[in-house]
């Protein structure tokens, strides 16, 4: 069994599916941490992915294209893994993901994240990627792009969701 962690519920009703247990957690660190840790122990998966949607930091990623994490802040995503991910998405960007605990927001904040090397940010990644670190598990990130790195985010989209 693998343990999705994504942020909507609307992206986990997309992903789900046998073998998959996932689990919404609305941009919620703390919230997402204990419930992959609760999960983990009841039902030891083989593996932890970080799915969903992304805001672009890349100016070349569009709406809709989907991006394979590599990275997210010194972690490594389990390479057998990311390699079968392409394998299954070709044309897919491989790249760094950066970690925010909100939204990134505007092209500014987009262009600043870049600058690290990072091609795309997300709020789950981070979390997964320690997480499964804390177990020896692998890790994976499959993010599609929700926004791009010129857009600026609604105000309804930067108020902060329930868990």
């Amino acid at each position: 069994m693998i343990l999705a962690a994504t942020g909507l519920t609307s992206e986990a009703k997309a992903i789900r599916r046998e073998g998959v247990e996932v689990i919404a957690c609305g941009g919620h660190a703390d919230s997402l941490r204990r419930r992959l840790e609760t999960a983990i122990a009841a039902r030891r998966p083989t593996g932890l992915i970080s799915i969903g949607l992304a805001g672009g930091l890349d100016p070349t990623l569009g709406i809709a294209d989907i991006v394979i994490g590599t990275h997210v802040a010194g972690h490594t995503a389990d390479p057998a893994w990311t390699a079968s991910l392409a394998a299954a998405h070709p044309g897919a960007r491989l790249g760094r993901v950066a970690a925010v605990a909100s939204p990134a927001a505007t092209a500014a904040a987009k262009a600043e994240l870049h600058r690290t090397g990072a091609i795309a940010v997300d709020m789950e990644s981070l979390v997964v990627a320690e997480t499964a670190a804390g177990h020896a598990l692998p890790f994976a990130i499959l993010r599609v792009i929700g926004d791009t790195a010129t857009d600026t985010l609604p105000a309804a989209a930067r108020v902060p969701l329930t868990p």
